[in-house]
């Protein structure tokens, strides 16, 4: 006899072919062994049908139902009658489960006594990269326990999903519960959920996150709007059910709340002409229940609350605005409104702060404060300090705050961002505090995890991750390679200033909104902004660093930084060049103040010299000089580097370079640029990394921890290291994941194996750096010289600084190639002086120097954007096109005779495998793009034109001889796989090639 399935597992499915494959996978993959799987054919017109049958006619487990169209709730019903199992789950065929999914949940059910079990979800996008969050349904401190839900109100207004749980078979047939039966997908599963947690007696909540939830299906019944009745339905069902109830004098007031929020938000997405009639029979209900004495202010949030007051007093005002309900919290689904994940209980003490310094922001902060009251934890106020604002952004505060009482707005004149921040400080209730930008955009869930973490270790300071957005391009994020240095922390989950050997003030950038301070921390501590336009924060994040007994990495990233905003602070730093030597000298004055100075000196000196290094780096010529001249005459003195001795400092070779840029400061020019603007804030944020080193990797296993060891050594170099793992089958992935989680320069990006090409290419999207650099991840970057070539390029405003490479052999076996490779990356001599890319090339070439590997110069990674320039993918040789449009591209270049790059030499790389056709139809493959490249070139130096042709040429008679060594293959064959009859391509070059030499000659 058989035995009773433990679940039944419902997939409701509608022409669902793109994605349903990897849904059955996945369920054929659980590991519960007492499972079925009840697949219901809705009169799909696609293949699905046969894709059902085919896992039913290969797995017993699989059950098929096939049965016309009626929709998704029929679907659900008929299920639910032909399902045998103790619990039912539910997986819809976009989706996917983990493979502990359903045991995992079993095991939470105390041996089947509850009557739900419910986990957290993962959100899936999939463009323009795979994205997965893990989306929190319930505070963390409720996991693990038995709860009776009607005494759970917040649980009615978390989201659904009801696909991230199951549901006792027998508690659902006791009940009555079934899915509401009108056509198509209408928001059945609000209805589902809410009966649910009307009746259930006991349920438990498990904090893993099993299911992954699709987010960017196109064909989701959540996307369609056409359905303008259907939340209306689904409600009028609940209102039947729970007047069924013994205790539905608990759960009406709890209805009334969630439906109130879920017809707002149908308001917002019906459109005019129809929007009028669902306004007043919402009128007309909700009369009806003030009537009855249904409505509780502690069952609706701030907003909701005023909106229902406006309708049930005077809808009048609301008919005229044209909006009727309209708010802020637009384009939420039903039952998900901000603070969904707790209630906000009227004007009570909140838990945490945020502090939001505003000042001419009010194109940003529609975003901005959306995303701070859309917090799934709910308790929070939030402190906007409005600094004599001159637009539109004191208006648009008073907006926010009259609908949300969770919203203080402070007026204050323009006193700057350090300021406002002392203010919001001053007027803060929060037992944590969140310092954020008006400019930038947080991730629902910032609240609830740094509060989680901090509350777990005892925390004074949680620091957690942060990514960007370019202004025009929400959504595109990425990582901030360097805002955590894990190379740098202690060993410990916790740590304090103690722990901490060596580089305090380097452990994180002096940024304050990615970390959350406890309140009584900050008071106890005496802890404030300074008076400054820039790095107002530095003295008050290092301050709070050197002091904590514990600090906690919540290694997510929470905050999304708005970057390139042309009123940002950080793009006009030029104004207030000398505002981190003020900095400075106030974290020094606060470490003596606290008897820590001597303590952490060695680490201050540093960190003034790494500072300084990299504002010498990144102001604008001018105010380069200024500073220069400040810290030769007056700033070296004031902070303590005057007579150190560089070997001293933790980076002597920085240290060194700094001295020596000191000692070439001109005369004195006076006081440099002005510093008298207006102080605000619009996006006080530093500038991202000055390099990105771009690693392709595949099956790379045994070179690849040689390779990043070379360049994770340059520890005071502003860098992060783009590694693409290009489907690696070997181990190389797992070394990437070990070094990312021990170094936050380490950005990982693994994607199906595309190529060399390919794999470079997707590092260019990632990369956040002023210049990039490419690096093999066979090869290692030798330990010279780096932070000066990377200082010269940026100072001299630099397209392209050249280098050298020093090979190095691997075995026996390559030694032919050794005679030829051995000293070929050394150039013969110098090319030092500053000139246009194309005459560097030239210049190169003449002395038989020039080569064309992608790996032996910086390159201005804007340039390469403007061009919109990325290496040609399914060939090999892919570099002569690369660096000959870069070249030629570029306005200010230079090269110098060190020997950076250290390339290995070993047998059965591209280099060394001598002729063949894959050789032969690279190079071919490279020479339309470089005759493009040619003819857009708008110089008349015949010198030059002479040499830029004689790359084309060399390049196409390289194709040539190659072919003729290929006794096996034809030109035809060749031609084919170009593309292009070769003879024809060929006829085409030498024209061009004549009409290039007789233009230039």
């Amino acid at each position: 006899m058989m035995r009773r399935p433990k679940v039944s597992v419902l997939v409701p499915t509608f022409n669902a072919v793109p994605f349903l494959e990897q849904a059955l996978d996945s369920l054929a993959a659980q590991t519960l062994e007492d499972i079925e799987f009840i697949c219901i054919n809705d009169g799909s017109t696609d293949t699905s049908p046969e894709v059902l049958d085919r896992y039913a006619a290969q797995d017993p487990r699989f059950k098929v139902i096939h049965k016309s169209n009626s929709g998704y709730g029929a679907s659900m019903n008929v299920g639910l009658r032909h399902a045998t199992g103790e619990y039912i789950g539910i997986l819809e065929p976009d989706d996917y489960a983990s493979p502990l999914m359903f045991e995992g949940l079993y095991a939470a059910s105390l041996d089947g006594r509850v009557d739900v079990v419910k986990g957290n979800f993962n959100a899936v996008t999939t463009a323009p990269t795979v994205k997965i969050n893990k989306v929190a349904l319930f505070p963390a401190d409720k996991a693990g326990k038995v709860l009776r839900p009607a005494s759970e109100p917040w649980i009615f207004r978390a989201r659904p999903a009801i696909w991230a749980g199951m549901y006792k078979a027998s508690f659902l047939q006791e009940n009555g519960i079934q899915f509401l039966e009108t056509p198509g997908a209408s928001y059945q599963d609000a209805g589902f959920n809410f009966k649910v947690w009307a009746a259930a007696s006991e349920a438990v909540l498990v904090d893993d996150a099993y299911l992954y939830y699709r987010t960017d299906n196109a064909a989701s019944s959540v996307k369609d709007p056409g359905k303008v009745w259907a939340v209306a339905d689904e409600y009028s069902s609940i209102w039947e059910f729970i007047n069924t109830l013994e205790h539905r004098e608990t759960i009406i007031p709890i209805f009334q709340g969630a439906r109130f929020e879920a017809f707002r938000w149908n308001l917002e997405r019906l459109a005019p002409e129809i929007r009028g009639e669902f306004f007043e029979y919402t009128e007309k209900e909700y009369n009806a229940a003030q009537a009855r004495a249904e409505l509780r202010r502690e069952f609706f949030n701030g907003n909701n609350w005023r909106a229902l007051q406006e309708l049930v007093n005077d809808s009048s005002r609301l008919k005229l605005a044209g909006c009727l309900l309209k708010s802020h919290d637009t384009a939420l689904p039903p039952t998900t409104a901000p603070g969904a994940g707790e209630p906000v209980k009227g004007l009570g003490v909140p838990l945490v702060s945020l502090i939001i310094p505003v000042f001419n922001a009010a194109r940003f902060l529609k975003d901005c404060l959306d995303s701070a009251l859309g917090q799934t934890h709910g308790n929070i106020e939030v402190i906007c300090v409005n600094d004599g604002s001159t637009d539109l952004s004191e208006a648009i505060l008073g907006h926010f705050a009259a609908l949300d009482c969770r919203v203080k707005v402070i007026n204050q004149p323009n006193a700057g961002a350090g300021t406002a921040r002392n203010v919001g400080i001053r007027a803060a209730q929060g037992q944590y505090l969140l310092f954020l930008d008006a400019d930038d955009v947080f991730d629902p869930t910032m609240v609830e995890k740094a509060v989680r973490t901090a509350e777990g270790a005892g925390a004074d300071v949680c620091v957690f991750q942060a990514d960007s957005f370019n202004d025009g391009q929400p959504g595109v994020y990425r990582p901030i390679a360097h805002g955590i240095r894990r190379h740098l922390l202690p060993d410990a989950p916790v740590f304090g200033a103690r722990h901490v050997q060596k580089d305090i003030f380097s452990l994180f950038q002096g940024w304050a909104w990615d970390k959350l301070f406890r309140a009584d921390f900050v008071r106890r501590n005496r802890l404030e902004f300074q008076d400054l336009r820039t790095t107002n924060d530095l003295r008050f994040v290092m301050t709070a660093i050197s002091v904590a007994d514990r600090i906690v990495i919540l290694d997510e990233s929470l905050i999304h930084q708005r970057r390139e905003v042309v009123s940002s602070l950080s793009r006009t730093r030029e104004r207030s060049w000398n505002n981190y030597l003020l900095a400075l000298e106030g974290l020094r004055l606060e470490l003596e103040s606290r008897e820590l100075y001597g303590v952490f000196k060695l680490d201050f000196l540093s960190y003034a010299v790494e500072l300084s290094m990299w504002n010498l780096r990144t102001l604008d010529p001018a105010a380069r000089t200024a500073l220069l001249v400040a810290l030769r005459d007056e700033w070296c003195a004031r902070l303590g580097l005057e007579g150190v001795e560089p070997a001293r400092l933790h980076d002597p070779g920085l240290a060194q370079a700094l001295r020596e840029m000191i000692g070439e400061a001109p005369a004195s020019t006076g006081e440099g640029p002005d510093v008298g603007e207006p102080k605000g804030l619009t996006g006080d944020a530093e500038a991202g990394p000055m390099l990105s080193v771009i690693v392709p990797v595949y099956n790379m296993e045994d070179y690849l921890r040689e390779c990043l060891e070379s360049v994770l050594q340059f520890s005071g170099v502003p860098l992060e290291v783009v590694c693409v793992n290009d489907g690696s089958t070997d181990s190389s992935a797992e070394i990437l994941e070990e070094y990312r989680r021990s170094d936050s320069r380490l950005v990982v990006v693994h994607q199906a194996n595309s190529g060399l090409s390919g794999a470079r290419n997707r590092g260019l999207e990632v990369a956040s750096g002023e210049y990039a650099l490419f690096l093999d991840s066979d090869d290692v970057l030798r330990p010279v010289d780096l932070p000066a070539l990377l200082a010269y390029a940026s100072e001299n405003d630099l397209d392209i600084m050249g280098y050298d490479a020093r090979s190095f052999l691997e075995g026996e076996t390559v030694s032919d190639s050794w005679q030829i490779l051995g000293k070929y990356y050394q150039r013969s001599r110098s090319y030092g002086r500053i000139m246009p890319g194309a005459n560097l090339l030239a210049e190169q070439r003449s002395h038989h120097d020039y080569r064309v590997s992608c790996c032996l110069y910086l390159a201005r990674r804007s340039l390469i954007e403007s061009l919109g320039l990325r290496f040609q993918k399914g060939i090999i040789h892919e570099d002569n096109a690369f660096t000959f449009a870069l070249m030629v591209a570029a306005g200010r270049a230079a090269h110098a005779r060190v020997e950076l790059y250290g390339r290995r030499v070993r047998a059965g790389s591209i280099m060394t495998s001598g002729a063949h056709a894959d050789s032969a139809l690279g190079y071919l493959g490279s020479v339309p793009a470089m005759l493009q490249t040619l003819l857009s070139w708008g110089g008349d130096d015949p010198f030059v034109a002479k040499h830029l042709a004689g790359v084309v040429y060399q390049v196409l008679h390289n194709s040539q001889d190659q072919f003729s060594r290929q006794a096996a293959v034809s030109p035809k064959s060749i031609g084919e796989r170009s593309g292009e009859p070769v003879l024809s391509l060929f006829a085409r070059v030498v024209q061009n090639m004549g009409h290039v030499h007789s233009r230039k000659h």
